[in-house]
């Protein structure tokens, strides 16, 4: 049973009780601050510590002094409770002593009382701003799901240059698997995309890639693919989840098991540091290039979506993998973008520079935004019958520029005149007669793909494409070199 300390100046013989019988425990203490129990045996302070003194009885005005150091003393040993003062204008016995307990625990409960009735009201405020929280992350989660914004943001590119034979990866006595070292940590890591050169629907081996962590020696996802699944173009391994935590190298590590037919992967451009380059499991480089690959990040920690055409890791896919949709993808001509037309802003060519024009040498299309409203060119016919998808690469090309929106837009029957601010505008949505993407906003240095999926697909006769770019409200768009590279369909 818990035992109450009550310390008082009376002495032991005034105080005759049954302490069996009582909550409470009387302490007594002399002018020269000794400290004895009811049996007259010395009571060490710090185990005053130990049982809680619930009051401080005195008998008269000359005990106060007394029982103030104690308090003092309390207070410094930073006791749980630090009980009132009571002088008692009485005789000392065990009833008298009673009603000065009473009365300090009276003014105890009422000053607990308060603190409870204060940590309520702050408990209730809290409780608002978790639910206010709460609401924001729900709101930022249907935010991503909706995909009002990419859930995955390109992090990384190395362009293919060369083709090399899937066969160099197939494991042998004297050659091992290779890696590509991945220039992201494993806290945000998304997706990672190899390129194909070359496919062959009939080859009868498998594609294994895994993402391996040094610093756990184990792989965090890994997938076996058919390589007749392969298509040429960038092929997406996708993980189901962003790891979170402290952030952990990764590598890719590839090899082929069986016919690798006659499928080619791609390297990238030449890279003097050996760290990126595609090297053995023992780190010595096989090549003095990259793989050619993309890397993909998202928020750390959450769970992802992907396409229909992203291969997903093997305990997700299962054990029978689904082949993915075919693929007729094909660039857009420069012949057809040769010529673009300025529709926004009227009398935009009056400027004295080009806000829209055609950058051969880098397949690009600059369509550089103004302040005040979206920049929209139009390249007439250019998007082919049977197109179910447009994308393009998109970069602000110049370190000193602002964030700037793109958007994708395509165009049918619709006159050209009547494309305006009010079918490209910030917050327009598509249309029967209009498909456009949503805004997808990219800061300088960095490099995204933007896509727009055509549903139902491009008729007989074939569309026109809109290219639109703007500045976030009252932005300045100095150096906003905006450019669409490598636009490209892919046809149903």
């Amino acid at each position: 049973m818990l035992r109450l300390a009550v310390i008082t100046t009376a002495r032991v013989d005034q105080i005759v009780t049954n302490p069996a019988e009582s909550l409470f425990d009387p302490i007594f203490v002399s002018a020269d601050n000794e400290f004895v129990d009811s049996k007259r045996q010395p009571f060490a302070f710090k185990t005053a510590l130990n049982t809680p003194c619930v009051a401080l009885v005195g008998w008269s005005e000359a005990d106060a002094a007394t029982l103030e150091r104690v308090q003092q003393r309390l207070i410094d040993s930073k006791a749980a409770i630090v009980p009132d003062i009571v002088i008692l204008e009485d005789t000392p016995s065990w009833e008298s002593m009673m009603l000065g307990v009473s009365h300090c625990l009276e003014q105890f409960i009422l000053l607990q009382s308060r603190l409870i009735g204060q940590q309520t009201r702050d408990l209730l405020e809290l409780r608002r701003h978790h639910d206010s929280l709460q609401e924001s992350f729900t709101g930022l989660e249907r935010y991503l799901a909706e995909r009002v914004v990419p859930m995955l943001e390109e992090a990384f590119v190395s362009e293919p240059r060369q083709p090399i034979a899937l066969g160099e990866f197939k494991p042998t006595r004297l050659r091992a698997k290779l890696r590509q070292y991945l220039p992201v940590s494993t806290k945000t890591l998304g997706a990672v995309a190899i390129h194909v050169a070359e496919a062959d629907p009939s080859a009868s081996g498998h594609f294994v890639a895994e993402i391996f962590v040094p610093e756990l020696n184990k792989s965090i996802a890994s997938w076996r693919i058919p390589v007749a699944f392969l298509q040429r173009g960038w092929t997406t391994l996708g993980l189901q989840r962003t790891s979170g935590g402290l952030p952990k190298s990764a590598h890719l590590t590839i090899w082929c098991d069986g016919d690798p037919g006659r499928v080619k992967l791609s390297l990238g451009p030449v890279n003097p540091m050996p760290l990126y380059q595609l090297a053995g499991q023992s780190g010595e480089p096989m090549a003095a290039r990259s793989l050619a690959l993309r890397a993909f990040i998202a928020l750390p920690g959450i769970e992802l979506k992907h396409d229909d055409l992203t291969f997903l890791p093997d305990e997700v896919a299962g054990v029978t993998r689904p082949a993915p949709p075919r693929l007729n993808r094909m660039s857009i001509p420069l012949a057809r973008l040769q010529s673009p037309r300025l529709i926004l802003p009227k009398g935009g060519e009056d400027t004295n520079f080009d806000l829209v024009r055609l950058i051969e040498a880098e397949s690009a299309v600059l369509v550089h935004p103004r302040r005040d409203e979206p920049t929209i060119a139009f390249c007439e016919h250019c998007i082919p019958p049977g197109a179910e998808l447009v994308m393009a690469d998109i970069v602000v090309d110049h370190p000193d520029a602002q964030t700037v929106g793109f958007r994708l837009g395509v165009v049918g029957a619709v006159p050209v005149d009547r494309v305006d601010i009010q079918m490209m505008g910030a917050d327009q949505l598509a249309s029967s007669s209009l498909h456009i993407s949503d805004w997808t906003f990219v800061g300088p240095g960095r490099q995204q793909t933007i896509t727009l999926r055509l549903d139902p697909p491009i008729g007989p006769d074939g569309a026109s494409l809109l290219l639109a770019t703007r500045m976030p409200d009252q932005v300045s768009p100095d150096f906003a070199w905006a450019k669409f590279v490598k636009l490209r369909v892919e046809i149903a």
